[in-house]
């Protein structure tokens, strides 16, 4: 997601943290464990775009959109 957005613009680019949070639930493509939900992380980046680059939010939007066009969660 840093890398789509560096491509835009790299000054809201350097705003994302990159972290990994251990959890007892597990990624379905590496197996590793996580505590962070994807839709709710691709929520925060995508409301942060909207905030500063309502552009870059719809690039974001077409290549991350873990069901976010959808409201609540």
């Amino acid at each position: 997601m840093k890398l789509v957005i560096n491509q835009y613009n790299p000054k809201l680019a350097e705003n994302i943290i990159e972290t990994k949070i251990p959890g007892n639930t597990k990624c379905i493509f590496c197996g590793a464990g996580m505590g962070l939900c994807a839709h709710c992380f691709s929520r925060d980046i995508y409301d942060y775009l909207q905030e500063n680059d309502s552009e870059i939010a719809e690039v974001f939007l077409s290549r991350f959109d873990f069901d976010l066009r959808r409201s609540g969660c």
